[in-house]
């Protein structure tokens, strides 16, 4: 799992590897190569209960600290349903690949898988 945080926000790119271990293990981590170096927690559920303003259905995303800019966040946990995880990792367009975003309070959020 690649993160970066461009200018819309962050931004996730998968692979084969991450579809693997997020099948497997349920959740993805690695750490956003600036400011602080923020932990980023990609958790696969089977239902996303709650939503903030903005999200979409079966997105959630919490950070920390809670209200924070960006350049003083330590973590990012982002909870994607089961429905959602499986779209974007079996894309119908192969070459194409699968995309999800989602804006949220913070920032807008894209998940790649190719």
């Amino acid at each position: 799992m690649l993160t970066r945080f461009l200018g819309s926000g962050l931004h996730i790119s998968l692979g084969i590897k991450d579809k693997k271990q997020g099948n497997k293990k349920g959740y993805l981590k690695s750490r956003l190569e600036s400011w602080k170096n923020p932990q980023v927690i990609l958790r696969i559920t089977d239902k996303v209960e709650k939503r903030d303003a903005f999200e979409e259905k079966g997105f959630h995303i919490k950070v920390t600290p809670k209200i924070s800019s960006p350049e003083e966040r330590t973590k990012y946990e982002i909870f994607l349903s089961k429905e959602n995880w499986n779209k974007l990792t079996n894309p119908k367009d192969k070459v194409l690949g699968g995309y999800f975003v989602s804006r949220c309070m913070y920032d807008r959020v894209d998940i790649v898988y190719h």
